[in-house]
């Protein structure tokens, strides 16, 4: 349900259910709620929080204690402790059932990141008026209520940068949008997940960068380090 839908997916890798790893998600075996395993995608008190209150991309994202799932009702004291463990569960693209392989498909574009993209786009180029209808858009078709009128540049910005966390959360996209917001981006999401248990944030500027490897360094001589790097 939900794979290749017409009206939002505009390109999925595709997957099969219960063919094994390779042909098969991993999602189920990655994100799924668990008494026992685990991993380190759990989703953080700051993400839980940046969802409005009637949002309903919140339930659809996040499992919270005493929610019921496959059946269960969530125990996150049950979960294995080694995995920083936050009280939440992502749910967003798994599958509603226990011990399969799941069939559904990793959307790598959809029309609702073009939305966002070209509100973006709008906004930057100091045409904030028209960033409006691209979020209201996507804004609407959950059931939430337009921006506010007369929003400055600033002010848009940050509305922007808020659809744009909860609409694609999970979707490999938050990381590199906070590199390209630059240093305060990354220095401020890093400090919000400080409690996560046996995790440090060590913020330095040379994290906007990532180093060349040294076996690129190695095999090519008109290659230098990122002088953060070196």
């Amino acid at each position: 349900e939900g794979n290749n839908n017409d009206t939002e997916s505009i390109f999925e890798v595709q997957f099969q259910a219960n063919t094994g790893f390779g042909t098969a998600s991993n999602y189920q075996n990655a994100d799924i709620p668990r008494v026992t395993g685990g991993n380190g995608l759990y989703p953080t008190m700051d993400l839980l929080d940046a969802y409005e209150d009637g949002d309903p991309r919140k339930d659809w994202t996040i499992l919270e204690p005493g929610d019921e799932f496959a059946g269960e009702i969530y125990d996150p004291s049950l979960q294995d402790q080694n995995f920083g463990i936050t009280g939440l569960v992502r749910v967003k693209g798994v599958i509603e059932e226990k011990n399969i392989q799941g069939g559904q498909n990793f959307i790598v574009l959809r029309f609702a990141e073009m939305l966002i993209n070209k509100a973006e786009a709008l906004n930057e180029q100091g045409n904030t008026l028209d960033a409006y209808a691209p979020i209201n858009r996507i804004r609407n078709r959950v059931g939430l209520s337009d921006l506010p009128a007369g929003l400055t540049q600033a002010e848009m910005r940050e509305a922007i940068r808020h659809e744009r966390r909860v609409e694609l959360a999970f979707e490999g996209q938050y990381y590199f949008d906070v590199l390209r917001w630059g240093a305060d981006a990354l220095e401020e999401d890093m400090n919000s997940v400080t409690e996560i248990n046996n995790h440090d944030r060590i913020f330095e500027p040379k994290l906007l960068v990532w180093p060349i490897p040294a076996r690129e360094l190695d095999v090519n001589p008109n290659l230098t380090q990122h002088p953060e790097w070196q």
